[in-house]
């Protein structure tokens, strides 16, 4: 594996550890019952938002650099509201 795939995979393991942690069990067992709703936020988190990223940064011509960052945040799960919770 190179620099370039493994930096992103750790930047998304950490995050998503950061937001289970700010969790309390009660929550986190109520979460993982209700499967519909884990289903769809595994699906936006993972394949919808990261995809609009991609649009917007093709649409709009983005630099480099620009469109690096809005595809990291764009691949980071419920990047907003670990943002805001920190």
């Amino acid at each position: 594996m190179t620099l370039q795939k493994v930096v992103p995979l750790i930047f998304l393991v950490s995050l998503t550890f950061t937001a289970g942690l700010l969790m309390n069990r009660a929550a986190m067992i109520d979460t993982i019952k209700r499967v519909g709703v884990l289903l769809r936020a595994l699906m936006a988190n993972f394949v919808i938002v990261p995809a609009l990223g991609v649009l917007v940064a093709y649409a709009y011509h983005l630099t480099d650099s620009v469109a690096a960052g809005l595809l990291l945040m764009a691949m980071a799960p419920g990047v907003p509201f670990i943002l805001l919770a920190g």
